[in-house]
Parts: C-alpha cells; sequence; structure tokens
C-alpha cells in the first residue's frame, strides 16, 4: 500500500468571476421601455383599391369574465345549469349490464333505477339520466325475459308429465 496522496479527478481549481455584461449604445436601455423609433410588430393595414381592408393582426386573447361566476348550484359540472347524475347511476347500469349475463342481478337494477326515479320525482337535487335509465331499462328487459323463460321451462316440464 502506498501513501501516496490520490488527486481529485473533478477538481478543476478554481472557478473564474465571470465578466460583468455592459450595453452600450441604444440596445442598451431596458428590455421593458421600446425605443421610440422601433417598427411596430405588424404592418399598418392598408385599405385595398375595392375598400378591403388587407391583413390585420391577430388580437391577443384576453380572458373573458364568467356570467355564471354568481349562481350556486350543487355541482359546477359541464354545463352550469346541468344537475348532475343519481349517485347510484353507475351501480344501476353496472347492475342493469350483469343482469344480461347473469339473470339474478336485473331484478336489482329495475328496483334501484326506480327508487332513483322516485327521489327524483320527489324533488331531490338530481337528474335521472342516461346511466340510471339504461340500468332500469336494462333490468326491466332482463327480468321480463327471465320471467317468461322460467315461466315456458316450467310449463313445458308440467305439460311433458
Amino acid at each position: 500500500m502506498s501513501s501516496s496522496p490520490v488527486s481529485d479527478p473533478y477538481d478543476f481549481g478554481p472557478v473564474p468571476e465571470p465578466a460583468p455584461v455592459t450595453r452600450q449604445g441604444p440596445e442598451s436601455a431596458p428590455p421593458s421601455v421600446v425605443a421610440p423609433y422601433a417598427e411596430p410588430l405588424y404592418p399598418p393595414v392598408q385599405p385595398h383599391a375595392y375598400g378591403v381592408a388587407s391583413y390585420q393582426a391577430p388580437q391577443p386573447y384576453l380572458p373573458q369574465p364568467s356570467p355564471y361566476q354568481g349562481q350556486v348550484y350543487p355541482y359546477q359540472g359541464l354545463y352550469p345549469t346541468q344537475l348532475p347524475e343519481h349517485p347510484q347511476s353507475g351501480t344501476i347500469l353496472t347492475l342493469g349490464i350483469l343482469g344480461v349475463f347473469f339473470g339474478i342481478f336485473a331484478p336489482f337494477a329495475w328496483g334501484m333505477g326506480a327508487r332513483a326515479s322516485r327521489d327524483v320525482a320527489a324533488g331531490q337535487p338530481y337528474r335521472f339520466g342516461g346511466s340510471a335509465r339504461a340500468g332500469m331499462v336494462l333490468g326491466i328487459t332482463f327480468t321480463v325475459l327471465q320471467v317468461l323463460f322460467w315461466g315456458l321451462l316450467m310449463f313445458v316440464f308440467v305439460a311433458a308429465r
């Protein structure tokens, strides 16, 4: 083992100070000050021979205040006046879709959809929108088909005796 000092490979010595930046001439004005002789960003609009103005520079977008800021709603959705769907809408639709494949879920979709419809009719601040209505329709349809299927199956078995 040698006891010689190992030099640091990342040591590049002292860092020099940067030279001060000085501006000279008309460009030495701060960037916020525009020289009076500066050219405009867009050429002035010159009328055509037919009296129609030529190209005009686009106006910058300035955000406008919303006319709906003072109104209070329970839910500010995509449209300020739109009420939210019933909280059980997702469950009703899920049960309706499951009722297509597994008939046991269809009556539950129908029942929950009917309850949500009654809630909205009673004046709760929701709407009986697409998800809840679709789930309820699926529940009604597949409950009726299930009853017809089992009724027909029972009729065939009873008639076969």
